[in-house]
């Protein structure tokens, strides 16, 4: 597999500019990110879903990552 190439990675706390906060908010961004993220796997013509969890994992930040990890051990049943 080739190397991903640059890609910026998610900072959680990071809002950029706070003129226009709703568009601002981390689910906003998040979602923006995910989409750039998706073209990104595509274009690398990824489709094997390991490879696109990998991809993911390599890309987002440690921040993202240790607060998803803990709200899902968070998460009854």
């Amino acid at each position: 597999m080739a190397n991903l190439p640059p890609f910026p990675s998610f900072n959680i706390h990071d809002s950029g500019d706070t003129s226009n906060s709703s568009s601002n908010s981390a689910g906003v961004r998040w979602r923006k990110w995910t989409e750039k993220l998706d073209n990104l796997i595509c274009a690398l013509d990824i489709d094997i879903d390991k490879r696109k969890r990998l991809s993911f994992c390599i890309t987002v930040a440690k921040s993202v990552s240790t607060y998803m990890t803990r709200s899902l051990m968070n998460k009854k049943g």
